[in-house]
């Protein structure tokens, strides 16, 4: 995983799927402000999102499904303003959720299923 991801600007979904050896993230990640999709399927070793999410305005969708190491969500979740689905299938070590999830007016879906 390269370390700066801030040169793609007109990215507009990124996938993660099965990446069992990903730990981390870079903290620029959140800098991709044209993202309207990321998804994180199955990245068992993954324990934290970035904790400034605030530039990812376009953000639509954040699935997390099979998430199953990720043990909270980012504290700035209620400044996704366009997210219309968040998927959380799966996040079994997820322990509570942020009264964050509130402010999302845009928010139609939300999966907890399994978590």
């Amino acid at each position: 995983m390269p370390n700066d991801l801030t040169n793609p600007s007109s990215l507009t979904i990124l996938y993660f799927s099965s990446c069992s050896r990903l730990i981390s993230l870079p903290n620029d990640l959140a800098n991709l402000s044209s993202l309207t999709t990321l998804y994180f399927n199955g990245c068992s070793r993954l324990t934290s999102l970035p904790n400034d999410m605030t530039n990812l305005s376009s953000l639509i969708r954040l699935d997390l499904r099979s998430y199953s190491s990720l043990t909270s969500l980012p504290n700035d979740l209620e400044n996704l303003s366009s997210l219309t689905r968040l998927d959380l299938n799966g996040c079994s070590s997820l322990t509570s959720l942020t009264n964050d999830l509130a402010n999302l007016s845009s928010l139609i879906r939300l999966d907890l299923s399994g978590c």
